[in-house]
This record gives C-alpha cells, structure tokens and sequence, in this order.
C-alpha cells in the first residue's frame, strides 16, 4: 500500500472520541478520532493518493514549480479520507475514489449526515467493487441557510454491512466565489 492508503486505512476506520461527530470543533479537535490498528489491517475501501495526484494538488495552489503538463485541481479534489472546502458559493462538487482492499467483491451504500445549511448529495448512493476495483464518486454540496462564514460539520460513511469507512466533513458557506489570482497577457492600444 502506499502512504496515502494507509493513512486512509487509519483514518476511516478510527473511532470518534467526542460526544458529537458531526460539529466542527470535535472534527478540528479530534481529527478523524482514535486509531483503531485491528480495524485499520481491514479498512475494506481506501482513498489512494499518488505523487502525481499531489503534484495536481500543488499547481492548484500556484505553485508554479512544475511543468504545465500536470493540470491543476481544487484542493478539495485531493483524493483523501475527509472533505473540506474552504467556501462554498451556491454549490460545489468534490470527487473521490474508493479502492476496495479487501479480498471479495462487495456493496458499499452511503449514509450522509449533511452540514447543518447544506444539502449534500452523493452520486452513486451504492458502489459495488470487485476485490482492487476502484471507483469514483461524487459528493455536491448546496448551501440552503448557511451563515457565511461559519464551518459546518457532517460526515460520510460507505457501509457493506460488514465495513464502516468513514469521513468527515467540514464546510464553510461565502457569499462569492473566484479565482485568487488571474493572469493574462496582452497588447496596449
């Protein structure tokens, strides 16, 4: 396994430790909670991540340090375990894939707990996966009352009855949305 689907293994399998997973303060608080080893060697679905995965990461960030050939992605797009977007105006659509690492097919279905002032959607709502399969999916989400500004916490858990991988969420609502820089060139007159 690679780094990144090991953390993930860690991660998704972790065991909340706050009162409440689904508030902001605990998931900053607590991450994504204890890590649980004996769960953690049989996660079921990992979020892998290679180098070219986080070079896209970086050119996202304007970085400018690579060559051009490697497109840019939104950070939220990172291929990790958990979901974070910065600010979210009217909607915003964030991609994952699952590898399944166990070594049978199963069906994975979701279960979404939304940020509080947001719709949240997942499409497929069901994913089933030969063993090394990996697939995508996608999570939208909709701002309905948020207060712009505020973090907003849910979760996310794929389940096949005998798995639970689980990830956390943290959204934040503003009321406009654009690029942080734009070049471009041109000719005066």
């Amino acid at each position: 396994w690679s780094p990144a689907a090991m953390r993930s293994a860690l991660a998704t399998t972790a065991e909340f430790v706050a009162s409440s997973s689904t508030t902001a303060a605990a998931i900053f608080n607590t991450g994504s909670g204890q890590v649980n080893p004996t769960k953690a060697l049989d996660p079921g679905l990992v979020y892998d991540a290679g180098t070219l995965d986080y070079f896209a990461f970086l050119q996202g960030q304007l970085c400018n340090c690579l060559p051009a050939s490697i497109l840019p992605i939104d950070a939220s797009d990172l291929n990790q375990p958990s979901i974070a977007i910065g600010g979210v105006a009217g909607s915003q659509t964030v991609t994952r894939k699952v590898t399944n690492v166990d070594d049978t097919a199963a069906t994975y279905t979701v279960a979404v707990t939304s940020p509080t002032g947001f719709t949240t959607v997942v499409s497929p709502t069901s994913l089933t996966l030969d063993p090394g399969q990996t697939k995508s999916y996608t999570v939208t989400f909709t701002r309905t009352d948020a207060i712009f500004g505020n973090r907003r916490a849910g979760q996310l858990v794929w389940s096949d009855g005998a798995h639970s991988v689980r990830s956390p969420i943290i959204v934040s609502a503003t009321a406009l949305g654009g690029p942080t820089q734009i070049n471009q060139t041109g000719t005066s007159g």
